[in-house]
């Protein structure tokens, strides 16, 4: 449970930082991800979590984005498994996805 809201927090902050420091890689888009566990036995709490980020960018680019540039999200599952976590992170990175 704790390794769940850790891990919950470092993504809003990130999600945070990321849309308001990095570049936007199309011109009317900022491109931001997650990697997290949709499979296996945290899913109970990751899911919630996922759920509250599409809810976020939804209200978000209902707003009008950020700096007037939609938020186009994307998440990939790292089955509960750090080296794939950090191929996924790595497969964001070289799409242009912080």
């Amino acid at each position: 449970m704790k390794r769940c809201s850790f891990f919950a927090l470092a993504s809003v902050f990130l999600l945070s930082v990321l849309c308001v420091c990095s570049p936007s890689q199309a011109a009317n888009t900022i491109k931001v991800g997650i990697v997290d566990t949709y499979t296996g036995p945290a899913t109970t709490f990751t899911n919630d979590v996922l759920d509250g980020f599409k809810l976020a960018v939804q209200k978000i680019n209902a707003s009008g984005g950020v700096l007037g540039k939609k938020i186009e999200f994307t998440t990939r599952d790292e089955k509960f498994k750090p080296d794939i976590g950090l191929a996924m992170a790595k497969e964001l990175v070289c799409r242009g996805v912080r």
